[in-house]
């Protein structure tokens, strides 16, 4: 099997968004292990050797990526042994909820001479205020740049012809959705997507990897397609499928971008100019078929302003999120320099012998 990668937590107009919580629920049990520590001290590559360690022996990963640094890792899933690794610091601060039940914290900080890293208060107190200001001004303009996007949704939203979308999507659910349990599905949170400091990232991957059936729906506004997913979302939650929801990094609490139900190897992806379906992708759905062109054309002008205003706006973003990358990178080799990294092997030894004891 191939890499499952999702986002959990994102930077975006707010400032930032997780759905770390959400990911395991206490009265299942499990094994979950929250890392603390600075930046530097080995949580990534903890969680990295983890996670090859556990797929070796043929069990199913679900990796969790950074939206700051997208080539490192902010947790690991285990799915099928109830277990996960999880980076607790901020901005997505965890603390267990039943600790030594199910869930406990792994200090990273034993691993580290303080001295070494006081000696150094000056220079990393100076980084961090830098970092945290790169952030700010990265969702100061993503949070413009939703406010254009915002207007071009009212815009082309009153266009849909509601009667034409509603009997789609209900053909579609009873058509896609012919399981009935006598309980509700569950509902798992995730981002496929991010802004990043290498630009929008998209995990195409995925979807692949999770789904025999992909339909695409086009739709450049995301004004049809969120109606569609969160329709079929409920349906199957009513039916008693889980469903992975991944919502718009602009939008979380809107928008469903995409969505995957397992147990049915189906997905529906939402194509646009961030995120374009692959050509081998499957069924296409045309947003356009539900909207009113002539009304569309008419705003055209308008609409091209706020979408090239929009663009220049996430670019904005994605610039200041590569300084405070370099930054952290920065404040990174003050705390490789301070670690014992052999101390932190045994640790990370010792967790990995936890999930797999099955008692």
């Amino acid at each position: 099997m191939g890499d499952i990668k999702f986002f959990l937590g994102t930077g975006n107009a707010n400032g930032y968004v997780s759905y770390f919580h959400d990911t395991y629920n206490p009265e299942n049990g499990g094994k979950y292990f929250i890392l603390k520590g600075g930046p530097g001290s080995g949580k990534s590559s903890f969680m990295k050797k983890s996670a090859d360690e556990i797929e070796k022996e043929g069990f199913t990963v679900h990796k969790i990526h950074c939206s700051s640094d997208p080539y490192s890792l902010d947790a690991v899933l285990f799915p099928e042994l109830n277990a996960g690794i999880f980076d607790g610091t901020a901005p997505h601060i965890m603390e267990p909820v039943l600790p030594g039940v199910c869930d406990e914290i792994i200090n990273l900080g034993d691993c580290w001479d303080s001295r070494i890293l006081r000696q150094n208060r000056a220079a990393l107190t100076s980084l961090k205020s830098e970092y945290k200001e790169f952030h700010k001004k990265s969702s100061d303009f993503l949070f413009v740049a939703s406010r254009f996007d915002k207007e071009n949704l009212r815009i082309v939203s009153r266009t849909i012809d509601g009667d034409k979308l509603e009997r789609y999507i209900t053909r579609l659910c009873t058509r896609e959705i012919s399981i009935s349990k006598n309980r509700n599905g569950k509902l798992h949170k995730r981002f496929l997507s991010a802004v990043t400091p290498e630009n929008v990232v998209v995990f195409t991957d995925t979807v692949v990897e999770l789904s025999t059936k992909i339909i695409v729906v086009h739709d450049e506004f995301s004004a049809v397609s969120p109606l569609i997913t969160v329709n079929l979302c409920a349906y199957a939650l009513k039916n008693g499928l889980d469903v992975i929801a991944c919502y718009c990094p602009l939008f979380p609490k809107e928008k469903i971008e995409h969505l995957f139900i397992p147990e049915l190897s189906l997905a529906v992806f939402s194509s646009n100019s961030y995120h374009k379906a692959p050509k081998e992708f499957g069924k296409q759905v045309h947003a356009a078929r539900f909207l009113d062109k002539e009304t569309i054309n008419l705003k055209k002008e308008f609409i091209d302003f706020n979408k090239k205003a929009k663009s220049e706006l996430i670019l904005e973003a994605v610039t200041k999120l590569k300084q405070a990358k370099a930054v952290h990178d920065k404040m990174e080799e003050y705390y490789v320099k301070a670690m014992d990294f052999d101390k932190l092997e045994h640790m990370r030894q010792k967790v990995v012998s936890k999930i797999f004891d099955f008692e």
